[in-house]
C-alpha cells in the first residue's frame, strides 16, 4: 500500500464498494482534516453518474455528472466562499459555457 504523508496510518482515504475486482456506486475521497473531498458515481470502474469535489472548508467546489467516463451536461463550478463562479455545459466532452459566470 503507497504511503501518504499527510495522512495518519489508519485513516480513511477513500471509501466505496467493489464488485467484481470493479468499483461500483458511490466512492467517496477524503482529505487528511478527515473532511470529505469527493463523492463520485462509478459504473464498472469509470465515472459515471453525478458527482461533487469539495473544499477543504467543506464548501462545493464542483458538481456535475458523468456519462461513458466524460462530463455531461450541466456543471457548476463555486467560489471557496460558495458563491457560483460559473456554469458549463458538457455535450460530447466539449465544454460549452453558458451565458452565466459570476466572479
Amino acid at each position: 500500500m503507497k504511503k501518504l504523508p499527510e495522512y495518519q496510518p489508519d485513516q480513511v482515504v477513500e471509501e466505496g464498494n467493489y464488485e467484481n475486482s470493479r468499483k461500483q456506486g458511490i466512492w467517496k475521497n477524503f482529505f487528511p482534516n478527515r473532511k470529505i473531498k469527493s463523492d463520485i458515481a462509478y459504473v464498472n470502474s469509470r465515472p459515471n453518474g453525478t458527482y461533487r469535489t469539495y473544499f477543504e472548508n467543506g464548501q462545493v467546489e464542483e458538481e456535475g455528472s458523468w456519462e461513458n467516463n466524460r462530463k455531461t451536461g450541466g456543471f457548476k463550478r463555486f467560489h471557496e466562499n460558495g458563491q457560483t463562479f460559473n456554469n458549463l455545459f458538457f455535450l460530447t466532452n466539449q465544454e460549452k459555457e453558458m451565458e452565466n459566470k459570476f466572479t
